[in-house]
């Protein structure tokens, strides 16, 4: 069907009727008024009407009366501007009824400076659309997926220039791979030059609390590469000026990002140029030869050559690839005989440098009238090349992320499983075709572990990503063979096309819960007797005293001390300690309510809270109880041993409404029931907490008096009872504090003891010692001194006690002038350096007194392992020798077994003539006591060595 040539056209232009008649896409003309003067067959099939029907009529004739109001405001404004117009609109194409998207570009045209109307050209571009709305969804999708696979993350300590960071921060910058810091000047040094100073403006913003740090910028990879980057971060740590210290932040790659919004300019810039100009078919004309005889700007724009160059030119030299060459000549001239075109096809034809042009080619054979001549339509199939590349390129990169992730990722249309990755696969333990058209309850147990049900909870946490987007929660899993796992779920909106999914990314987190409840209980419980420990202790006695307070409630705290414990542990074995500790916790649960708290604060110590007491007398029925639940014996293997326990006890709110302070009261309440014996519970007084008060300040007192010269020492005479001649004295520390006077070694002692002062006190005592002695055997030359010596002094680091033989020989002195007093509890102690000492000393002759025997854990097996000199009886058995038979009993065995293992035995506390009497005749062999003297100053101990007769030499070298 042929269209009318408007009359105001010449003859000679009717081939280029001929030429618009084959032309794939629809071209009109309309004169101002809007009336139509042409169209080619491609319109014609488009209206599905005859152009005889068309020519004439107004589009308001042709369709409804919206659409043609549009299309005449578009004919208006191209006149108005006096200038090509481009616009797409969606049209119903009559032959085929299929609703396509065109591309219209309408352009004023002039006869001289006369307007003649308006020409229009549509081309299809559905397919195109269609291919940028894929590449759109699948470069969401990417962006998706990236998010839930994790970013670069950096931390820069701003101070010392060191940059932190992780792999995925090295693999996209190429900067420090296999490292996880280096200095902040090798990445600096990678900014393009270009994009530095707008990046270090930036970060000083951020720097001066001014906004978040947020910049998009290029990395010059030292592979070559150039990336596109999105940096953020902000400032985490200031000093106390203000100044930033540190900041932290992520690193993404936005390279396919940039390089698609560059395409997407590129394309725009290009296609709007060719709109602009009618350039959106590139027209070429050829003689039967080859001869170039027409070329349009359109094709100079798509094979380079300009009109110039082209004309005249051949076909075949010009676009045409040498290979192909000559099957293009036989088909061009199988058209020329044939005198008709070829189907439409995808050719690669050649550009002026060398490079292959896609384009979707048609060819039609025109008579003009003077000649035969082919026309070939050439329209660049580059853009939509390279977006179906691009969307392949996408799906690809979208794959391998998808495949590589480190997490399982479940794609979820609805709420049907429709795609995993291999992660996924392995997680659920299966085949990953086994979980697709699968629902997330089909992948669950009936409950969750806080007991909700898991499909009704699924349906909300589905609902509420719908609703925000991201929903983030842990999630229990039951894979196919049953087994449950614990996960971290991230669920996130994703738009694929024109549909709505989710993807669920999962982190199994089972290992994680197990080591973190792992960790919680060794941080909160004593591994050994797996009681609360003093952590838990003070959390649970805080909410208890919480609880109280709320409901107006009172609670008893009770403070334990094993006694003697340690002794125990020495002489039965660490084993043996640890078994009984057990065996003392279990006792100890035993005798309180499931609501009350039982705990170790470590060592041999324990505390138990009663709470919602009633009474006060609850406590100490409680305590009592304790007293005698643990007195029984406890069977360790083929041992059996006994304790007792010391209980302090403190009332909330009676004694005080303060944790601290509650556990200061029965620290001090349980040191009050050792005090007055041991085996027994004691409440908390107000002049408890005093005596506490003192014996801090009287130990911080203790520091200065060495070296205020408030120290003395005292000398008790000791004497050989058969003759009453004083043959030795023991040495007696004495303090004289400036403001409270004498202070009783029972009381300073154990501070000394506990502050480590007893080491260089008792250092100073012996250097006092050996200086008096030096001068008193001149007087008494058999005379010898006792000095106590505490088991601190044994234990302590870098011991000075083998020093002490060096003392002697600086005083002339020989080691048996002095005699060491040590306790039952030092020799009890198993371990080498206790007896590697001793023997050094004995070795040099000092002699070795064991003190207060038969008051401790008495075992006599020390007395045969070590060797002892002098055994000396406590004065508590000698005090009611004359009333008490069981003492005279006790003190003859000592005295006949000392004298059997060969040692002496000295007796303490001798204050009644009675008691010398009975001692003398018993076979005592010394003694000492206030019958003699108590300890009296070195002056007026001299005095009484110069008033005595010498003994014989074999009396005293006893």
């Amino acid at each position: 069907m042929s269209a009318t040539v408007p009359p105001f056209l010449p003859a000679d232009v009717h081939w280029l009727n001929t030429l618009l008649q084959h032309l794939p896409d629809p071209v009109w003309l309309k004169d101002a008024e809007g009336v139509y003067l042409y169209c080619n067959q491609a319109f014609v099939q488009m209206f599905g009407d005859a152009a005889n029907n068309i020519v004439g009529k107004r589009d308001c004739d042709l369709v409804e009366a919206e659409l043609a109001d549009f299309f005449r405001s578009r004919d208006l404004l191209a006149i108005h501007h006096d200038r090509a117009l481009v616009n797409d609109e969606w049209i119903t194409f009559a032959h085929d009824g299929l609703r396509r998207l065109l591309q219209v570009i309408k352009t004023p045209l002039y006869h001289g400076t006369q307007l003649v109307g308006v020409l229009g050209i549509g081309r299809d571009i559905t397919h195109l659309h269609q291919v940028q709305q894929q590449l759109a969804s699948q470069e969401s999708m990417l962006r998706y997926v990236m998010e839930a696979t994790g970013e670069g993350v950096w931390d820069w300590d701003i101070q010392s220039g060191i940059l932190q960071h992780n792999s995925r921060w090295s693999e996209i910058t190429g900067i420090a791979v296999g490292q996880e810091s280096h200095p902040l000047g090798e990445f600096v040094a990678s900014v393009h030059p270009d994009d530095l100073s707008a990046v270090q403006a930036l970060l000083e913003r951020c720097q001066r609390g001014e906004a978040p740090y947020y910049s998009e910028y290029r990395i010059c990879r030292r592979d070559g590469r150039t990336v596109w980057v999105m940096d953020r971060g902000d400032v985490v740590e200031r000093d106390a000026q203000g100044l930033p210290k540190r900041m932290v932040g992520s690193l993404s790659d936005i390279t396919t990002r940039k390089q698609a919004e560059q395409a997407l300019r590129a394309s725009e810039a290009r296609f709007r140029a060719i709109f602009e100009n009618v350039d959106a078919l590139a027209i070429q004309g050829y003689a039967p030869d080859g001869t170039v005889l027409y070329w349009n700007h359109a094709s100079s724009l798509l094979y380079g050559y300009s009109q110039q160059e082209a004309l005249g030119k051949s076909l075949y030299q010009l676009i045409i690839p040498p290979l192909a060459r000559e099957m293009v000549e036989r088909d061009v001239n199988w058209m020329f005989a044939q005198q008709r075109g070829v189907p439409a096809a995808h050719l690669r034809l050649m550009h002026k440098d060398g490079h292959l042009v896609d384009v979707h080619s048609s060819h039609t054979v025109v008579n003009t009238g003077d000649q035969l001549m082919m026309f070939c339509l050439d329209i660049d199939l580059g853009a939509q090349m390279r977006a179906e590349n691009a969307l392949q390129a996408s799906e690809q990169r979208y794959r391998a992320l998808f495949a590589a992730s480190a997490d399982a990722i479940l794609v979820l249309d609805g709420q049907l499983i429709v795609d995993v990755n291999p992660v996924a696969a392995r997680l659920f333990g299966c085949d990953g075709a086994q979980l697709l058209q699968r629902t997330p309850c089909d992948l669950s147990p009936p409950q969750q572990p806080d007991g909700q049900d898991s499909a009704q909870l699924a349906a909300q946490h589905l609902q509420k990503t719908l609703e925000q987007g991201l929903w983030q929660c842990e999630w229990r899993f039951m894979r196919p063979d049953g087994s449950l796992f614990d996960a971290e779920l991230q669920l996130t909106v994703a738009e694929l096309g024109s549909e709505r999914h989710i993807l669920a990314t999962c982190r199994d987190i089972t290992q994680k819960k197990k080591d973190a409840a792992l960790i919680w209980r060794q941080a909160n419980f004593d591994q050994l007797t797996d009681l609360p420990n003093r952590y838990m202790l003070q959390s649970r006695l805080a909410q208890d005293i919480a609880r109280c307070r709320r409901d107006g409630q009172r609670l008893a705290l009770l403070l334990l001390d094993l006694d003697h414990f340690k002794e125990v542990n020495d002489t039965l074995g660490h084993r043996a300690g640890d078994e009984l500790l057990q065996s003392a916790a279990q006792r100890l649960q035993a005798c309180v309510r499931h609501v009350d708290t039982v705990a170790r604060l470590g060592g041999d110590e324990f505390t138990v809270i009663i709470s919602s007491l009633e009474h006060a007398q609850q406590a100490g029925e409680l305590a009592e109880r304790i007293l005698q639940t643990l007195a029984a014996p406890y069977h360790l293997g083929n041992d059996v041993a006994y304790l007792s326990v010391s209980i302090g006890i403190t009332i909330f709110p009676d004694d005080s409404s303060e944790m601290e302070s509650l556990l200061k009261n029965a620290d001090q309440a349980m040191y009050a029931a050792k005090d007055l014996g041991r085996n027994r519970s004691c409440f908390f007084t107000q002049p408890m907490q005093q005596a506490a008060q003192n014996r801090v300040r009287l130990s911080r007192d203790l520091r200065q008096a060495l070296a205020g010269g408030q120290f003395h020492i005292y000398y008790q005479p000791i004497l050989a009872l058969q003759q009453r001649q004083v043959i030795g004295a023991e040495a007696l520390l004495r303090w004289q504090h400036p403001e409270r006077g004498w202070i009783s070694p029972a009381e300073f002692i154990p501070l000394a003891e506990d502050s480590g002062l007893v080491i260089e006190l008792g250092d100073w005592v012996f250097r006092q010692v050996c200086r008096q002695l030096s001068h008193w055997r001149q007087l008494q030359p058999q005379l010898h001194i006792s000095v106590n010596v505490s088991p601190l002094q044994f234990f302590a680091e870098g011991s000075s006690l083998t020093s002490w033989t060096a003392t002697l020989d600086s005083h002339g002195l020989p080691g048996d002038s002095v005699v060491l007093e040590i306790t039952e509890r030092l020799l009890l102690d198993n371990r080498e350096q206790v007896s590697t000492q001793l023997a050094a000393l004995r070795d040099f002759g000092i002699r070795v007194s064991l003190d207060d025997f038969g008051t401790g854990y008495s075992s006599l097996s020390y007395l045969k392992k070590f060797d002892i000199d002098y055994l000396k009886i406590d004065q508590s058995f000698v005090r009611d020798l004359e009333s008490d038979a069981s003492d005279r009993a006790l003190c003859e065995a000592m005295i006949a077994m000392a004298h059997r293992l060969g040692m002496s035995v000295v007796a303490e506390g001798i204050e009644k003539q009675d008691h010398l009497d009975w001692l003398r005749e018993a076979g005592c062999d010394y003694g000492q006591g206030y019958l003699f003297a108590p300890a009296i100053p070195a002056d007026a101990f001299e005095q009484r060595l110069l008033q005595q007769v010498p003994l014989p030499t074999d009396l005293s070298g006893q």
